[in-house]
């Protein structure tokens, strides 16, 4: 093997030891500036540490000073060509072994931030109290964002001036760590995300599980489009910027430009279409959904209007055990057999043509909610439509459904549109 002096020397074992600078210097209790000194041949190690060095990398003190180990000389570039295979296999093993550890610890702060996510929802399912879940999962979610930052920090290689060699292989560690922290932050935040619809209720009540879900899932393809334009404009060239992440070819970067262009359009025109359906559903309102009582003779209608009040009255009183004995006009109440009220009349509402004349007189009934007669057809008001409170109770709820159905389209529309997106994005 070729004589060195100490510090080169020093370097080479180093190498072969799969070791940095920083390793080898916390070792010998020194920092690392003082080993790239002494590996520069600035200065060479104090005596009392050449037995430490020695003992380190399996050599003599005397070969450490010679700057050789002791062999053969027809085995001399055999050593050296040795001790280069067996330093590029031991660095190589360093980088997977540190690449494994960090997948390991970013493991543990996706759990923590799924642990928040599992303590939202216990406190606002089963205790109701949607305020205290989402701070509980925001304190979890925090959590996870400051040990994914430390866990970062503390891996990441820094390149060494003197091993030029190595600095694509650091550089490509670097990018790894980089890749898996921002799938870690994107977990973090689409959590954060779905447990948002739990700051729109009181502090003591909570969501119901369908309610959280639909608004999660809304949320949640919201953020999905956010965080991805910011990564896009923001976050990714920042990181470039700083030698986190390999700088993207401007091919690539304007093709990905125009595919999230397309797939924007698609997921805003969607949505657009979805909210203006919901509109017009809440502008038309329950009775569009709720079948009405239609008549054509106001006979019958007096006669309908009479018998629901007439039946309002009879369950009115007979719950409480009376009976209501029939009069014309309106009732009497009677306790078995003797009158407990005289005779009672109905409240009446009239319906009059246009020249004032009247056409119809009908008791009101608590449990009709609308009458509409349609003038504007006939010069009777036939036919006369009657909304009874159950049917509008039935349209209401047929309104609701139908405007959840649409915000919950709406927000597929984004997540399907950003699947998509990343797919194509992926396959180019």
């Amino acid at each position: 093997m070729e004589k060195m002096t100490i510090g080169k020397f020093i370097a080479a074992l180093r190498r072969a030891s799969g070791m940095t600078q920083k390793e080898l210097g916390e070792r010998l209790y020194v920092s690392d500036k003082t080993v790239s000194r002494w590996e520069r041949d600035e200065c060479t190690p104090e005596l009392n540490l050449i037995p430490a060095i020695a003992e380190i990398f399996g050599v003599t003190s005397d070969e450490l000073l010679r700057g050789q180990r002791r062999t053969d000389a027809a085995d001399a570039p055999d050593a050296a060509a040795r001790l280069k295979t067996k330093s590029d296999k031991q660095w190589r093993a360093l980088l997977q072994r540190r690449t494994t550890h960090f997948r390991n610890l970013s493991l543990i702060s996706r759990g923590i931030a799924l642990l928040g996510l599992i303590a939202a929802a216990i406190c606002d399912l089963c205790f109701t109290h949607a305020l205290l879940g989402f701070c509980l999962g925001l304190v979890f979610l925090m959590a996870a964002g400051i040990s994914q930052l430390c866990f970062a920090a503390s891996a990441r290689l820094h390149p060494d001036e003197d091993e030029p060699e190595r600095h694509g292989d650091i550089r490509a560690f670097n990018e790894s760590l980089t890749t898996t922290s921002v799938s870690v932050f994107a977990l973090i935040g689409g959590v954060l995300a779905f447990t948002l619809p739990l700051l729109l209720v009181e502090t003591y009540y909570g969501l119901t599980t369908g309610s959280w879900l639909l608004l999660g899932l809304i949320t949640l393809a919201v953020a999905l489009v956010i965080g991805h334009l910011v990564y896009v404009l923001v976050i990714r060239p920042a990181l470039t910027r700083r030698g986190l992440l390999r700088e993207t070819a401007a091919e690539t970067a304007a093709r990905e430009k125009k595919l999230l262009k397309k797939f924007l359009k698609i997921a805003a025109g969607a949505t657009a279409a979805c909210l203006v359906l919901a509109f017009a559903a809440q502008a038309a309102g329950p009775r569009l959904f709720a079948k009405p009582e239609e008549f054509t003779s106001w006979a019958v209608f007096e006669d309908y209007m009479r018998t629901t009040a007439l039946l309002e009255t009879r369950e009115e009183w007979e719950g409480d055990g009376y009976t209501v004995e029939y009069l014309p006009g309106g009732y009497q109440v009677l306790d078995g057999k003797e009158p407990v009220t005289g005779h009672v009349t109905f409240l009446t509402d009239t319906i009059t043509d246009e020249a004032g004349n009247v056409l119809c007189t009908y008791p009101v009934c608590d449990s009709i909610s609308l009458v509409s007669c349609a003038f504007d057809k006939s010069d009777d008001g036939l036919p006369v439509k009657v909304w009874t409170q159950d049917a509008m109770r039935r349209g209401y709820g047929w309104t609701q459904s139908i405007c959840d159905a649409l915000y919950l389209a709406a927000g597929a529309a984004w997540v399907v549109c950003a699947a998509a997106y990343l797919i194509r994005r992926k396959k180019a």
